[in-house]
């Protein structure tokens, strides 16, 4: 899940997984290119921010987005777009556990 703040309001955000490890060497698009013709993420998730610019989504890495499985996903950078393409958040996908 993510969440973003300060977007354009009522415009698309998108999330992707790239291939690098880190925010700072994020790289270009993790997808398996002998698995899908095109890039996933090119058409990949979207969300719209509200109309104060806030966003809220998600990646299902377990539907193997891109071609790859959730074990080749992990650790990846997540880049957060906005409606023009400019990076303008990022982090690293992670597994947690729930605590209750």
């Amino acid at each position: 899940r993510f969440s973003v703040r300060n977007m354009v309001p009522n415009t698309k955000v998108f999330a992707h997984i790239h291939e690098g490890v880190s925010c700072e060497q994020a790289g270009g698009h993790h997808w398996n290119a002998s698995q899908t013709k095109t890039d996933f993420w090119n058409a990949g998730p979207t969300v719209t921010a509200d109309q104060d610019g806030n966003a809220m989504g998600g990646l299902d890495v377990s539907r193997q987005e891109g071609g790859f499985p959730f074990s080749e996903n992990i650790l990846h950078a997540v880049v957060i777009h906005n409606n023009n393409g400019t990076r303008v958040g990022c982090g690293t996908l992670t597994l947690f556990e729930y605590i209750y």
